[in-house]
């Protein structure tokens, strides 16, 4: 009985451990038509993301491209910009600013986004036909 009852405490131990993950930072951008549509199938915009250097406080060069799936939208880890960033300025800053341009073919869409530590954070961008 008593090796049972050990047998039970350790997992349910071992169960609560693997659950306090920490979340990454992820930025998801969805691209639409300008009627509000998703893009249509087999169309897939490439999305860039480059930080924002005169943000306030400054944000630590970063850059990264995406195609989107077929769901349109493409997700960024900022795990790794979070690393230095922080690093950089100090553990305390918990977020960072970003520029989002998006390219289909000859029609573009921008805008800017922040980016929270530890979440993920989504940006809807409407291309401009």
């Amino acid at each position: 009985m008593r090796n049972f009852l050990s047998i039970i405490t350790l997992t349910l131990s071992l169960s609560i451990i693997s659950g306090c993950k920490e979340k990454p930072s992820m930025l998801r951008i969805y691209v639409r038509k300008s009627d509000n549509n998703l893009l249509d199938k087999g169309l897939y915009a490439k999305v860039l993301i480059s930080s924002d250097a005169n943000s306030t406080p400054p944000t630590s060069k970063f850059s990264d491209a995406k195609m989107t799936n077929d769901a349109s939208f493409a997700e960024f880890n900022l795990d790794a910009f979070f690393a230095t960033h922080r690093a950089a300025y100090s553990d305390t800053v918990r977020s960072g600013y970003f520029k989002v341009n998006v390219k289909l073919d000859d029609i573009e869409g921008d805008t800017s986004v922040r980016v929270t530590y530890r979440t993920t954070s989504v940006q809807t961008i409407y291309l401009k036909n």
